[in-house]
């Protein structure tokens, strides 16, 4: 995404170029049709006009009210790992953003072992599968249908909702909103003038907010009041990311996050927010010589690693530095000469309300 266009959809700023102001005129139109289609919905829902389906398992949803960069795939394992403390046997629905045949049902893994490629599953159903390895994970367009398989063929009692928030149709018992720090309500408008998926009152319907990368801005409280102002029942959970290591391409090999400490780095990545991505590096002392900025889910070439590869020759970087997320995809294309090639491997720390998260999950 280029400076205009993140202005556009993070800042609310627009040139005053004519042509300019037009396309904003147009886009928030469309804004509101969609707005105005999505209360509909919800009211149908409301009364009952158009059904919810119901699971027998506890159902978790984890979303966003924002497009990308929200940092939910550490969230989801965060949640797993805790219910896998307190003895659940679940499976993570996702719907499998990006991959091939959406319209399939796919078991991604049974707990045991992987059973799609990236290409079938997704970029984050096959990393939650990787970093879950005794969880079930699928994915598919139809979340009731495959909680259903799940419950009927794998035995679970809990299904977490990977990106939920705004699948209406099933019913669930906590609804979590991630909310990214940095970019909490991006411009304030719904998508396509905005990166808003729903308009701020959707945040009556969550049971609680997660509130990520909390570390990357200065007063965290003026989002909680924000929040607790729309919904004054909700729990608020904040949170951070923080580095642990550096692993190669296939996730074996790993060396201490100091080795990156002054040395020259590229920063590839492909995420809705790679600026977070990009400071993270910077806080363990990296020095970012260029930073490679592919659209969200974007499916490396050959062709995009020779020339990856000649910009780390031509500014003498000792290491190209991407994403979990990214490696899922990049695992498809020869890395095998990219011996420089590291996945900065981070981990969620909650900073307050850990006590309150489990007490929610306790009562559902």
């Amino acid at each position: 995404m280029n400076k205009y266009w993140h202005d556009f959809f993070y800042r609310n700023v627009v040139s005053d170029n004519k042509r300019h102001r037009l396309l904003k005129i147009c886009l928030l139109f469309i804004s509101s049709l969609v707005t105005v289609g999505q209360n509909i919905l919800l009211f149908m829902y409301s009364k009952n006009l158009l059904k919810k389906r119901k699971l027998s398992s506890k159902v978790i949803s984890i979303g966003g009210i924002t497009l990308g960069g929200v940092g939910k795939t550490p969230i989801v394992e965060l949640l797993v790992n805790m219910l896998i403390e307190k003895g659940k046997k679940i499976a993570v629905l996702s719907r499998g953003y990006g991959r091939v045949g959406k319209s399939d049902i796919k078991l991604v893994s049974d707990g045991k072992e992987i059973l799609c490629d990236v290409k079938e599953a997704g970029d984050e159903p096959c990393l939650l599968a990787k970093n879950l390895k005794s969880t079930v994970v699928f994915v598919g367009r139809n979340r009731y249908e495959t909680g259903k398989i799940a419950e009927e063929k794998l035995n679970i009692d809990t299904v977490v909702l990977d990106d939920g928030f705004q699948h209406w149709r099933l019913h669930r018992d906590i609804n979590i909103v991630a909310i990214n720090a940095s970019s909490p309500f991006g411009n304030g408008y719904v998508f396509p003038r905005g990166n808003l998926r729903e308009p701020y009152g959707c945040l009556k319907r969550a049971d609680c907010f997660i509130i990520t990368k909390a570390d990357m801005i200065r007063d965290i409280e003026i989002i909680k009041k924000k929040l607790l102002d729309i919904n004054s029942s909700a729990q608020v959970i904040t949170t951070i990311y923080k580095p642990v290591c550096l692993e190669n391409i296939a996730g074996k090999e790993q060396l201490d996050i100091e080795c990156i400490k002054g040395e020259k780095v590229i920063a590839l990545s492909s995420l809705g927010d790679p600026i977070s991505f990009e400071n993270t590096l910077e806080q363990v002392g990296a020095k970012i010589v260029e930073k490679l900025r592919y659209p969200d889910h974007y499916w490396y070439s050959k062709d995009d690693m020779y020339n990856i590869r000649a910009r780390q020759k031509a500014l003498n970087a000792k290491f190209i530095i991407t994403t979990q997320k990214d490696a899922m995809r990049l695992q498809r294309v020869e890395t095998q000469d990219f011996a420089s090639l590291r996945v900065l491997r981070i981990k969620v720390e909650i900073i307050s309300g850990s006590g309150r998260l489990e007490k929610l999950i306790d009562a559902a």
